[in-house]
This record gives structure tokens, sequence and C-alpha cells, in this order.
């Protein structure tokens, strides 16, 4: 899946997209305003990201949600466990009082 998303972003590279660190704070005084480092130009909404990080996106939440369905069985068993070790402990309890009457 990561081999998956990594093809996916980097066949959404163009060039007009740059993605790079920020230079140190020293050599950014020294630039002074050459470079724009105030923050986005603007919010973009979902609609205007290329088709590939919407896919990405897309399946990033499908596959959080398929793994929520492996959990059940897990969640489910704790559950029951539970729940036996409850009746068990009720079971016990009436054995010993009924076991002290006697």
């Amino acid at each position: 899946m990561t081999i998956l998303a990594t093809l996916l972003f980097l066949s959404a590279i163009r060039e007009d997209i740059i993605v790079g660190s920020c230079p140190p704070q020293e050599e950014l005084e020294k630039l002074d305003d050459a470079i724009d480092v105030s923050g986005a130009d603007r919010a973009l909404t979902f609609e205007e990201f290329p088709l590939s990080f919407k896919i990405a996106y897309i399946a990033g939440y499908l596959v959080a949600f398929v793994s929520l369905f492996k959990l059940v069985p897990v969640i489910r068993g704790q559950i029951q466990e539970n729940r036996y070790f409850l009746i068990f402990w009720k079971i016990l309890r009436l054995q010993t009082r009924n076991s002290q009457k006697s």
C-alpha cells in the first residue's frame, strides 16, 4: 500500500509545485524579502487538488475503515471473555454461599 501511495504522489508532481524544507533563520534574514515564507497564498479546496491526491486521500480513508473491521473480532473476543469471567465469579460466589449455609 505504501508503494501505491508513493507512486501516486510521484505521478502528481508537477513543475509548478515546489516542495522543500525551509532554510535556517540566518539565511532567511540575509535574503530579506526575496523569499516569502509567510504561509500559504490561499486555502485550497478538495476539488482543486490533482486527481492522484484525491485518490490517495480516499484510499487512505478506505484502508483505515477496512482495518477497523479487522479489530472487531479482537474487541468482541475481549467482551465475550469478560462476560464469561463475570459469570464464573457469580457461580463461584453462589457456590461459596451455598457451602457456607450447609
